[in-house]
């Protein structure tokens, strides 16, 4: 029997050595076996700001407790293991003890047996609670590394939606403006309406009422014509008898004789030839445009066509390539633009501010073909735009101030192109092809064909306008510049012999006497020839 009880212990013996094999080091028993320590949800190791989550922040904190509850079961499970394997180790070395005492207890032994059974058993149970535990922290490390990739990927989707959020900003506000601008012409579309029906009740009244005069008048007309022929008859009775005309012959050789003797006459034609040589002399050293201007930007006198009255224009010498004639600008809607058609021609504003040259001066400074045209704009984001085309011609007064141009070039579109050919349009002057008056709904004068394809003199923040065709859009403009500068050895053609007809205004820009010396010279020269 004691044999046999000692080979039982050999067995039980080499079976506790074996142990289970989940088994740690004692100095890793603060530690959960497979995981590693990044994997551990007792704290969360991503520190980005997490906004708007609560409901996933709630689930990782609830998460984070059972694994902590865990963490706790394994710990004292370690424990009782170890108590265990120290009990199941004292009982191993101390074989030799127990095999004295087999003769005297055999029931001793057998209880022995038994609780190393349970003890097996327990150590078993215990192995598998701790595989199990290691799986259920991994899949909370698993978890954990997901939600983590979410947070970000929320994180991201908000970093996206705030920086988009400008950009809807400004479609917004652009969709305001054209959205105003609809509601404006749907505004002016309903009043043009009404009045045209006004119009046509006010005509069918006024047709009703000639139809029903026209039966008097006829009855009048046979009356009339008598009265008519007796008044005629009496005033050949009444009229006295004509003078000889040898009398009023008689009265113009005197008056001739008077101005051939007056001695001043000739002396005054050679002081005025004198005072036009010295005019004329001037005015052709001055420049024809601001290409021939040596200095910095500011206001200089040029001569536009080398004749006629000097022109006050401003100067642009930092824009590149220099030398550039200012017509146009609109800055701060200081300036009204709603003006008639003559006070374009002669043109107005303040040259240091808002203005427009005059059309006049236009046609005089493009008459010649060798001038190309800038077109600087600005709209309401800030952003700046640019239009170049390499030749301007604007018609003389007899042809409307007809526009031309060719060449385009620049990010904004060739507006223009729907406006080329045509005649300059002023609120009390339409001269487009549109069934509406372009210039007086938009109050201001333009060379308009179609409203509202490119109109830079309407009214400040509603009517400045640029089409941009390749977003199918308007351009919603706060600030702009029309420049013109002459081709660099451009053959020049000779100008249409026009009259300088401008006159001198105390705000306008182009300024010219409406009487030249040569005309005062012609006149005297006649009368010295008499």
């Amino acid at each position: 029997q004691v044999l046999g009880l000692q080979s039982e212990w050999q067995v039980a013996k080499r079976s506790l050595r074996k142990g289970p094999e989940v088994l740690v080091p004692e100095e890793e028993e603060n530690a959960l076996p497979g995981a590693h320590p990044s994997q551990l949800p007792l704290q969360l190791q991503h520190d980005a700001p997490l906004r708007h989550h609560h409901l996933v922040k709630a689930q990782i904190t609830q998460l984070g407790a059972e694994s902590r509850s865990l963490r706790d079961s394994y710990l004292q499970l370690r424990k009782q293991v170890r108590r265990l394997e120290k009990q199941v180790h004292s009982a191993v070395l101390r074989p030799a003890r127990l095999e004295r005492v087999a003769d005297d207890s055999g029931a001793d032994n057998a209880e022995v047996l038994q609780r190393l059974a349970a003890v097996e058993n327990a150590t078993r149970s215990l192995s598998q609670s701790v595989w199990n535990a290691t799986h259920q922290v991994a899949g909370l490390g698993a978890l954990r590394g997901s939600t983590l990739q979410l947070l970000e990927s929320l994180e991201a989707l908000e970093t996206k939606v705030d920086a988009s959020v400008p950009a809807v900003q400004r479609e917004i506000s652009r969709l305001e403006f054209s959205l105003a601008q609809v509601r404006a012409v749907a505004h002016e579309n309903k009043e043009d309406l009404e009045n045209q029906r006004a119009s046509l009740k006010a005509v069918a009244s006024s047709v009703s009422t000639l139809q029903e005069r026209t039966a008097a008048d006829h009855a009048l007309l046979g009356a009339l014509e008598q009265q008519v022929a007796n008044a005629t008859e009496q005033q050949e009775e009444a009229r006295p008898p004509r003078p000889p005309r040898h009398h009023a012959q008689q009265d113009v050789h005197v008056q001739v004789e008077q101005v051939a003797d007056d001695a001043s006459v000739p002396r005054l034609v050679d002081e005025l030839s004198q005072v036009q040589a010295e005019y004329e002399d001037i005015v052709h050293k001055l420049p024809r445009d601001c290409s021939g201007v040596r200095g910095d930007s500011g206001e200089y006198l040029v001569a536009a066509d080398g004749a006629g009255a000097p022109l006050m224009v401003p100067c642009d010498m930092r824009t590149p390539r220099g030398g550039w004639t200012v017509i146009q600008r609109r800055a701060d809607g200081s300036q009204d633009f709603n003006r008639k058609w003559e006070d374009y021609s002669k043109g107005f504003g303040k040259l240091a501010g808002e203005f427009w040259i005059g059309n006049e001066a236009l046609h005089r400074l493009t008459a010649d073909g060798c001038m190309e045209l800038r077109v600087e704009l600005g709209d309401i984001y800030g952003q700046r735009w640019l239009a170049e085309y390499d030749q301007v011609v604007v018609g003389a007064r007899a042809d409307g101030y007809r526009l031309s141009v060719t060449g385009y070039r620049g990010n904004a579109s060739d507006a223009l192109d729907y406006q080329t050919g045509m005649e300059f349009s002023a609120p009390d002057r339409d001269r487009d092809t549109s069934h509406t008056h372009c210039a007086q709904n938009y109050e201001g004068g333009w060379w308009f064909s179609h409203c509202q394809h490119a109109n830079l003199n309407g009214r400040y923040n509603l009517g400045l306008t640029w089409f941009q065709a390749d977003r199918n859009e308007w351009i919603a403009v706060a600030t702009s510049e029309l420049k013109l500068r002459r081709q660099p050895g451009c053959v020049t053609r000779p100008p249409p012999p026009t009259a300088s007809t401008t006159s001198t205004t105390t705000d306008a820009p182009s300024t010219a006497a409406s009487t030249t010396s040569s005309e005062v010279l012609a006149d005297l020269s006649s009368a010295a020839t008499v």
